[in-house]
C-alpha cells in the first residue's frame, strides 16, 4: 500500500510539464491588473486545504490561477481536488522536500507574473489578493505580505509587520494592528507573500537548502540586497487556522539548523563567528536542554541538539553558502 501511495505522488506530472511548456501568454484583468499564480503547499490536511481553496474562489481579483503543490499526501487530497476543485492545478512533488522546494516546483508550473505563496492553513479575506497586487504596483517593491490574524480568535495577531536588527535578530509585530492602510516597509515578509515573477527569478527563488523555516527571511534579505523593498499591505487580511501542533521533532531540528545557515549567508564578517557561537552554545543549547529535561523528552533533546551542532559537522557547506552569497552581493553592486 505504501508503495502505491508513493507512486501516486507522480500522477499527471508529465501532463503538467506539457501544460507549462504550452503556455504562451498571460491573462490580465481590465485595467492592467496582473495575472496571479496562487501556489499552495500542502501535506495530509485536505480539510484545512478545502477551506483555503474556497476562500480563493471568492477573491475580488479574478485573474488568478491556483496551484496545489502536494508533498505526498496519503489522505485523499488528490481525489478531493479532482472532485471539488477541478479548476485547481495539482502539482505532486514525489517526496516531502520542505516548503522552499515545493514552492520552487510550483513556480515551474505557474503562468502568472505575480506569485502568491501560501501554506494550506491561511484563509484570505475576499480583497486579500487585490491588496497585495496594489502594493506591488510600485515597481520598487519586490515582495508584499498582508496582516495575518488567528482563526477563529481574530483578535490574536499572527503577523502585522517585522523588523530585523543589525545582528540579524528577527522581531515580529504581534501586539497591535496597523493604524493605517498605507503600505509600509518591513524588514522581512513571511512565507505567506506575493512576489513579482521578475524579482523572484532575478534572485534565484527560494533557497531549497533551507527546506522549511527561514526560507522567507532569506528571500526577503536577498530581495532587499537587490535594491527592492519588502512591504506590509495592511488592507490585505488573512486568517491563520490554528490547530494543535504537538511536538514536531522535524520542526525542532530544522528551525535550529536553519538559523545557522541564515547567519552563514547574511551575518556581517565582524559577527559571523560570534553569531554561531553566541546563538548555539551561549543561548540555544542551554535553553533547549533545560526544556527537554523539564519535559522529560529525550527525543526533543536529540532533535534540538542535532540542529544546534549541525554546523560543526558541515563547515564546508556553510562556507560554500557564504561564498555564494558574497559573490551575489558583489555582482549586485557591480550592476
Amino acid at each position: 500500500m505504501r508503495e502505491a501511495e508513493h507512486t501516486s505522488c507522480w500522477r499527471d506530472r508529465e501532463d503538467g510539464e506539457a501544460e507549462v511548456q504550452a503556455a504562451a501568454s498571460l491573462a490580465h484583468e481590465p485595467g492592467g491588473r496582473p495575472f496571479v499564480s496562487v501556489i499552495v503547499s500542502t501535506r495530509d490536511r485536505k480539510d484545512v486545504l478545502r477551506r483555503t481553496l474556497q476562500a480563493y474562489r471568492g477573491q475580488s481579483h479574478r485573474a488568478i490561477e491556483v496551484l496545489v503543490v502536494d508533498n505526498c499526501s496519503t489522505d485523499g487530497t488528490a481525489e478531493m481536488l479532482a472532485g471539488e476543485f477541478p479548476e485547481v492545478r495539482f502539482v505532486p512533488t514525489g517526496w516531502n522536500g520542505g516548503y522552499a522546494r515545493s514552492m520552487n516546483l510550483g513556480v515551474r508550473h505557474a503562468k502568472g507574473d505575480v506569485f502568491l505563496f501560501t501554506p494550506d492553513d491561511v484563509v484570505p479575506d475576499p480583497a486579500y489578493v487585490v491588496g497585495l497586487v496594489d502594493a506591488l504596483a510600485d515597481e520598487g517593491v519586490g515582495a508584499a505580505s498582508g496582516v495575518l490574524t488567528e482563526w477563529p480568535d481574530t483578535s490574536r495577531i499572527n503577523f502585522a509587520g517585522a523588523s530585523i536588527s543589525p545582528l540579524l535578530r528577527l522581531r515580529f509585530e504581534r501586539s497591535r494592528l496597523p493604524t493605517t492602510d498605507e503600505v509600509m516597509d518591513v524588514g522581512i515578509v513571511p512565507g505567506l507573500m506575493a512576489v513579482r515573477r521578475a524579482a523572484f527569478e532575478a534572485v534565484g527563488g527560494f533557497d531549497g537548502d533551507f527546506a522549511t523555516y527561514f526560507e522567507d527571511a532569506d528571500l526577503s534579505l536577498r530581495l532587499r540586497g537587490a535594491g527592492l523593498r519588502t512591504v506590509l499591505a495592511p488592507r490585505a487580511r488573512a486568517r491563520h487556522v490554528t490547530h494543535p501542533l504537538g511536538t514536531s521533532y522535524y520542526r525542532e531540528f530544522f528551525s535550529r539548523r536553519n538559523v545557522v545557515i541564515f547567519y552563514a549567508k547574511h551575518a556581517p564578517n565582524s559577527i559571523v563567528l560570534g553569531a554561531f557561537l553566541g546563538y548555539t552554545l551561549g543561548w540555544a543549547m542551554p535553553r533547549d536542554l533545560i526544556r527537554a529535561l523539564v519535559r522529560r523528552d529525550p527525543q526533543l533533546a536529540h532533535a534540538t541538539l542535532a540542529g544546534n551542532v549541525w554546523w560543526i559537522v558541515h563547515p564546508r557547506f556553510l562556507v560554500r553558502k557564504r561564498r555564494e552569497m558574497l559573490k551575489t552581493r558583489a555582482s549586485s553592486r557591480g550592476r
